[in-house]
């Protein structure tokens, strides 16, 4: 994990203040590249490595968190070590998280198991996206990999209870599906429409697709909404689990 990944993950960081850098760079340097003692140029190499303004001295911020009632660093050997509750915090804020874990298990278990070429297409640029901390972007990905299942599983087995709930759904629509290419002539909310009238897939799939399609169009378009690592992770790991692996 690099420092560049886990920056980007956080909300404006270069409006933090000196302290607070300090403090995420004394966790990386100590939690995620284990340098422990390390000093006050080992911060500034983070500054550095970040192109962002470093304080005039940076050993001050260091000695103050030595002495804080709850203190965040340990002074010892001309150096500092992370204390103990400060680590276990950082960790869970910026560090992978079990969740995460779990969510890049499913994601690589399904590459193996995964042989058609559109959905591995999905699937690759899920992976490339969540692991470098696109999480918008993999929201997004997620959603048409889950929703191409979908419109197979329909196709292989059951096209033609889907064709005859479409002429009743939508009269007007005058379109039968032939293949899988020709879902495209039907809106998302659409397909899942007929899917729920024709019962032709749980209740809880339809819930969760129908959910997550929602959230899928607030963030797909510009918007002011925050797409933070654990939002992504709850998305991703509900399709895997309760959409694509059931069907």
């Amino acid at each position: 994990m690099l420092l560049e990944e886990i920056v980007r993950r956080t909300d404006d960081f270069g409006a933090w203040r000196y302290a607070d850098k300090i403090r995420l760079f004394a966790w990386f340097i100590g939690s995620v590249e284990k340098r422990e003692p390390f000093t006050a140029d080992d911060i500034a190499g983070c500054f550095e490595a970040m192109r962002v303004k470093k304080p005039s001295a940076i050993a001050p911020f260091l000695r103050a968190m030595t002495i804080r009632d709850s203190p965040e660093l340990i002074h010892e050997n001309g150096g500092f070590r992370l204390e103990r509750s400060f680590l276990k915090a950082y960790d869970e804020l910026f560090g992978t998280t079990s969740s995460r874990s779990v969510v890049n298990r499913h994601l690589d278990e399904l590459s193996g198991t995964i042989d058609d070429p559109s959905q591995r297409a999905y699937l690759d640029e899920t992976l490339v996206c969540f692991s470098n901390g696109a999480y918008r972007a993999a929201i997004l990905m997620a959603w048409n990999l889950a929703f191409y299942c979908l419109l197979q599983w329909i196709y292989r087995s059951h096209i033609v209870a889907f064709n005859a709930q479409l002429r009743q759904t939508f009269p007007k629509a005058n379109i039968t599906i032939g293949s899988v290419d020709d879902f495209s002539y039907l809106r998302e909310e659409q397909i899942l429409t007929i899917t729920r009238s024709g019962r032709l897939i749980p209740s809880g799939v339809y819930k969760v697709l129908k959910e997550k399609l929602d959230r899928r169009n607030a963030l797909a378009h510009p918007s002011r909404l925050a797409v933070r690592d654990v939002t992504a992770e709850e998305y991703i790991r509900d399709l895997v689990e309760n959409v694509i692996l059931t069907l």
